[in-house]
């Protein structure tokens, strides 16, 4: 007997990762019926981040109600996972010991703000935001989790986050004194003063990315990904 590991990312626009190694794994069992098929879904920050590496290590997914990254409603998940179901490595790199308790929330950026949730037509990032992602964000701190890890890849948004901020509690205000409930980029201009004084604190916040690019510049993000 030959056994095969399965691990494919999302084709995106296309299949998710899960569905990609199902669909190999039919494929080879048709032709192989006595082969033993692994699959292992891969994930690098973007679809999918967030319930493949939930199941991979017995976690619990929880869908919350949010906001998309053109305004309109949506549900999207976040993990909850024990701390000692994580291996020695992760709980080092998270700053946790070997006899860490506690949960760590998983959350997914393309999930709740990601380009793949709009059409073609609607992927304008002056008129997208992070808001839902800082609804994520603030779900798991109410949750007191000791840890948050975001992957942030997929993301439909290039407005530095101040959606996220927005969501979290910072007030981005005009020239009168007015908060604006969810900047985004094309509204940049009205911004005179920002009021971070009813933010709410969030635990240890790690990123998940496969990348080192810079925001700006000739090999920044907005150049190298915004296009895309």
């Amino acid at each position: 007997m030959k056994r095969v590991l399965i691990a494919f990312d999302k084709f995106k626009d296309a299949i998710t990762a899960r569905e990609a190694c199902e669909a190999a794994a039919r494929g080879l069992c048709s032709v192989r019926p006595d082969w033993l098929c692994d699959l292992c879904p891969l994930t690098d920050g973007g679809e999918g981040f967030c319930a493949s590496l939930t199941t991979a290590v017995q976690g619990a997914l929880e869908s919350r109600p949010c906001t998309g990254p053109r305004g309109a409603g949506l549900s999207a998940p976040i993990g909850f996972v024990r701390i000692g179901n994580l291996s020695e490595p992760v709980r080092t790199r998270l700053g946790f010991g070997p006899s860490s308790s506690g949960s760590l929330a998983v959350i997914e950026m393309a999930a709740v703000s990601g380009i793949a949730l709009l059409p073609r037509a609607g992927r304008d990032p002056w008129h997208t935001s992070s808001f839902g992602t800082g609804e994520l964000l603030r779900a798991a701190a109410q949750r007191r989790v000791d840890a948050i890890l975001l992957g942030v890849g997929g993301s439909a948004t290039n407005d530095l986050g101040l959606g996220a901020l927005a969501a979290l509690g910072f007030k981005f205000l005009d020239a009168e004194g007015s908060a604006m409930a969810n900047p985004t980029p094309a509204t940049w201009k009205e911004i005179r003063s920002i009021d971070a004084s009813a933010a709410i604190p969030l635990p240890p916040l790690f990123i998940a990315c496969d990348v080192t690019n810079p925001l700006l510049g000739p090999n920044g993000a907005a150049a190298v990904f915004g296009p895309t």
